[in-house]
């Protein structure tokens, strides 16, 4: 798999130092999923960890008993995405957090995956 994503990146840039730099961060981003964000399941595929991977590391995190908030963008007063993630259990005993889905995390989403799909890293932050 390792290979095909590789091949991929390779393939959307002309310029091979450049891909090589947007496959380290991929991998990188994969890496502080799985570290940070494992539960029963690998990181990179907790919601959590997807989002991380896609959108890369939030601006803020706010953390409570009931969950987490994590804010993309430069100034919360101003404009920015914030998602909320409950905690919960899972049928395991599992601690998980649960993405709260929004109708207004469609656009972001979108730009971000088109924007992966076409060779390029995704940050909404300067990070």
């Amino acid at each position: 798999m390792k290979v095909s994503i590789d091949n991929f990146w390779l393939g959307k840039s002309n310029n091979q130092k450049f891909a090589r730099e947007q496959i380290r961060v991929f991998y990188t981003r994969v890496e502080l999923a799985n570290k940070y964000f494992s539960d029963y399941r690998e990181g990179w595929k907790t919601d959590r960890g997807n989002l991380y991977v896609i959108l890369g590391p939030p601006t803020i995190v706010n953390m409570s008993s009931s969950g987490e908030e994590w804010f993309y963008g430069e100034n919360p007063d101003v404009a920015g995405v914030l998602f909320i993630f409950d905690k919960g259990k899972s049928i395991t005993g599992h601690t998980i957090y649960r993405l709260r889905r929004d109708a207004m995390y469609q656009t972001i989403w979108g730009q971000a995956l088109t924007t992966w799909r076409n060779g390029r890293i995704f940050t909404i932050t300067k990070n």
